[in-house]
Parts: structure tokens; C-alpha cells; sequence
């Protein structure tokens, strides 16, 4: 087995790195590795997330915002100041 070079080992984030680039607060990131909804390694009772783990959920967590929601919610907000 060939030793890993630091260039070639994946980036991996503490939980409060992770959570601060997501901008989600540890609880929820402990919560997330703990059902599998994020990649992780545990190393000593701490876990870590490799950068791509973060890539990777972002990209399957985004989806297109619905245009419709922005129509109504404006047609709300001008029905709410004519009721004024």
C-alpha cells in the first residue's frame, strides 16, 4: 500500500467547519451524519466531512424555485396593504 501524500488525502471538515459552511448549527449536522444524510468518517469518537460530502449534498438538496410562489406571495402582500 502506497502512503497517501497531504495533497492527495481529501479535505475533511470538523462538524463545526462543516456546519459553519453550510450555515446550519452542529445539532443539525450531528443529526444529519447520524441518519446517513451526509458522508462521514468517524475517527476517534469525532466525526469528519470531506469537502466533496458537502458538494454532493448540496447538489442533491437544490431544486428549482417555483416562480408561482413569488406571484402569489406578492398578490398576498398587495391584498394585505389595500385591506390598510
Amino acid at each position: 500500500m502506497t502512503p497517501v501524500t497531504p495533497a492527495e488525502a481529501p479535505k475533511l471538515l470538523s462538524i463545526r467547519e462543516a456546519a459553519l459552511e453550510l450555515r446550519l448549527s452542529k445539532d443539525v449536522l450531528y443529526e444529519m451524519a447520524a441518519v446517513g444524510e451526509i458522508d462521514h468518517y468517524r475517527l476517534r469518537g469525532r466525526i469528519f466531512i470531506p469537502r466533496e460530502a458537502i458538494g454532493k449534498y448540496l447538489k442533491a438538496s437544490f431544486y428549482p424555485a417555483k416562480r408561482q410562489f413569488f406571484k402569489s406571495h406578492r398578490t398576498n402582500l398587495s391584498a394585505s396593504r389595500e385591506l390598510r
